[in-house]
Order: C-alpha cells, then sequence, then structure tokens
C-alpha cells in the first residue's frame, strides 16, 4: 500500500470545496499577509496570498475547511471581495508563523473582559489612536474590530467572546 502524499491530499479537499489549489512557498510570506491578525489566520487555518488592487478582491487560502462565514467577515471588515483557494497545510501552517514574526499593524487579543469592558478599551484606543473608522464582525467565538487612524495604519482587537454573546455588543450573527 502506497502512501497518498499532503499534496494528493490537497488536491482532493481542493475538489471537495470547488476551489483552485495554490502552491505557497513555504519560504516567503505573502504581502497580503498584512490584511488580517494572525490571530485569527492561527484560528481558521487560513491566509491572505494575494490581493488584486484593480477588483479589490483578497484570495486566501484555506488548510482544510472553507469557512464562509470569515470570508463574510472578511468582506464586510475590509470592503473587498474574496476568493477561497486551498494550500498543503503544512506551508501553510508554516508561513502563518512566519508572518506572527514579522513586522505587522498593531493586533491586540482581548481575553476575560466583560462586554462593558471591552467597548471601553476599544473606544479608549479609537480615541487615542484618532480613527477615522471602526468596524466590528463576529468571526464565530470572536470579535474581530477593526479601528483605523489613516488610510495605512489599522489596529485589530481580537476578543473571545465564549461567554458573551454578540448582541451584548449589538452584533449580528451570520
Amino acid at each position: 500500500m502506497g502512501a497518498v502524499s499532503e499534496e494528493q491530499i490537497t488536491s482532493a479537499i481542493a475538489a471537495q470545496w470547488s476551489v483552485p489549489v495554490f502552491r505557497l512557498d513555504p519560504s516567503q510570506v505573502p504581502e497580503a499577509a498584512q490584511f488580517l491578525p494572525v490571530a485569527l489566520m492561527e484560528r481558521y487555518k487560513m491566509l491572505p496570498v494575494h490581493f488584486v488592487k484593480q477588483t479589490n478582491k483578497l484570495h486566501l487560502a484555506f488548510a482544510q475547511v472553507v469557512d464562509h462565514s470569515i470570508l463574510y467577515a472578511i468582506q464586510q471588515m475590509l470592503g473587498v471581495t474574496t476568493e477561497a483557494c486551498i494550500a498543503d497545510e503544512s506551508a501553510l501552517v508554516r508561513v502563518v508563523g512566519s508572518a506572527a514574526h514579522q513586522e505587522r499593524p498593531a493586533e491586540y487579543v482581548l481575553n476575560s473582559l466583560s462586554g462593558t469592558e471591552l467597548v471601553s478599551m476599544i473606544a479608549g484606543y479609537a480615541l487615542r489612536l484618532r480613527s477615522e473608522r471602526i468596524s466590528a464582525a463576529n468571526c464565530n467565538d470572536q470579535i474581530w474590530v477593526r479601528a483605523v487612524s489613516r488610510p495605512s495604519i489599522a489596529t485589530h482587537f481580537l476578543a473571545s467572546i465564549a461567554t458573551l454573546p454578540p448582541a451584548a455588543l449589538g452584533l449580528d450573527e451570520y
């Protein structure tokens, strides 16, 4: 009996999801990785691999499961259209790990906060940063908040909401 290669598994998963395979270079972090917080990339085993400015389309590689709710959240938060693809899991995990060690927009993971504390903390940061826009999205068990100070500067907040229903922050589930 022959073993199945990771490439064959990736191709089968891509066929199951009806999406293309993206051959990821595990030694290079795509520039598009700057679009999302590392914690979201790790949680969903995904990586922004390419951004087409002319069409405003962000291509995201997933390791195994294409999560349409996170694709929708990304579209709403960034104002882009998204396109899913599948990449080899080992390469994707390696690149996401490398992305975590690069200089990135500010990212904060906030856990164990009440709804009031979370809103107060984010509002405080937004005021200090003189944010022009604040966006929030429910990402299953987390809330992703993005505060934009200038077109090129965004601050990301991720908060665990295992015990905090989205309605507590006025967000709808999708």
